[in-house]
């Protein structure tokens, strides 16, 4: 298995395993931020990832998204269950770009992910050979 297959893999593997939260950066500042808190159901999502780390974030190229690949995960119950990531092939995949110091990014994500309840984004990074999530504030779709 070549390492960017390994990397995406593994990659995918933890982001739906892991139970840790990270929604700041070291400074105590967010850098996945929402263009609003509420939302109607056939509102888009406009998700900026601001990086204020200090740090070069590289990210895992998956096929078919143009900036870095997300995790769109819902609230059930009390608990963070994942409802979308991108699905990356491995044959237009591949390790690495990244979003420089200061540089600024944002998509928008459509309202077809979206029914009534609760959402944060998670993105993982790649700084300095370890792998660290940040999340957005949880916002909600009425």
């Amino acid at each position: 298995m070549n390492t960017s297959l390994k990397f995406a893999f593994l990659l995918t593997l933890n982001a739906l395993l892991s139970c840790e939260d990270s929604p700041v950066d070291s400074a105590g500042t967010s850098i996945v931020i929402t263009d609003k808190t509420s939302y109607l159901s056939q509102e888009n999502v406009i998700v900026t990832v601001d990086n204020v780390t200090g740090e070069e974030l590289l990210y895992y190229v998956c096929s078919g998204v143009r900036n870095a690949p997300f995790m769109i995960q819902q609230l059930a119950g009390t608990k963070w269950e994942p409802l979308y990531a991108p699905i990356c092939n491995g044959l237009t995949s591949y390790c690495c770009k990244s979003i420089l110091q200061k540089e600024v990014t944002r998509d928008t994500i459509s309202s077809q992910y979206f029914t009534k309840g609760f959402y944060r984004f998670e993105y993982s990074f790649r700084i300095n050979e370890e792998r660290k999530e940040y999340y957005s504030k949880p916002f909600e779709v009425r």
